[in-house]
């Protein structure tokens, strides 16, 4: 979300936030958009130069979060990735994701259900570091508001698998 943006260049990270070419694009095509997205970034924005190429990370809320965890399976390279309410329109699984993945769900979302995540976590390799959170009394739109809960997994799984930091 568009929010995000600000709050997290606040914390050293160069931030591109993709719209998607419609709104009924598949998870197939999102994921083309935001790998191209990081292509962009890092080959021909005015910021190429302040970008590490070696360290990226993507991030998507609903279709968009599906996008995220299939272009996390389609490049390994990325050092992270957040899937917010990761679903829909298709049916995912990440049996062959190897970057470190964050899912986040909401225990009152009825469109991508705790159920659903809880299931799609479970398709990951045991080998991946990754994490399943479910934000009490969450919907599937909490995510477009901003809101220091979200953020609190988001800046730690940034600051640890993009930047090293270990404090966190």
């Amino acid at each position: 979300e568009a929010w995000m943006g600000p709050w997290l260049s606040s914390f050293g990270f160069v931030v591109i936030c993709v719209e998607t070419n419609t709104t009924t694009d598949s998870d197939s095509q999102r994921a083309a958009e935001l790998l191209a997205a990081l292509n962009y970034l890092t080959t021909a924005s005015p910021v190429k130069t302040d970008v590490d190429p070696a360290r990226l990370a993507i991030l998507g809320h609903s279709a968009g979060g599906a996008g995220t965890m299939e272009a996390a399976e389609q490049r390994p390279t990325l050092r992270a990735a957040i899937g917010l309410a990761p679903g829909f329109p298709g049916p995912l699984s990440l049996a062959t994701d190897t970057v470190p993945t964050l899912i986040v769900g909401g225990q009152n979302d009825t469109v991508v259900t705790p159920q659903y995540l809880s299931n799609l976590y479970a398709t990951m390799p045991s080998a991946t570091q990754s994490d399943f959170a479910q934000i009490a009394g969450a919907d599937h739109v909490y995510y477009t508001h901003p809101n220091n809960v979200e953020m609190k997994l988001i800046i730690p799984w940034l600051k640890i698998f993009v930047d090293s930091d270990t404090r966190y």
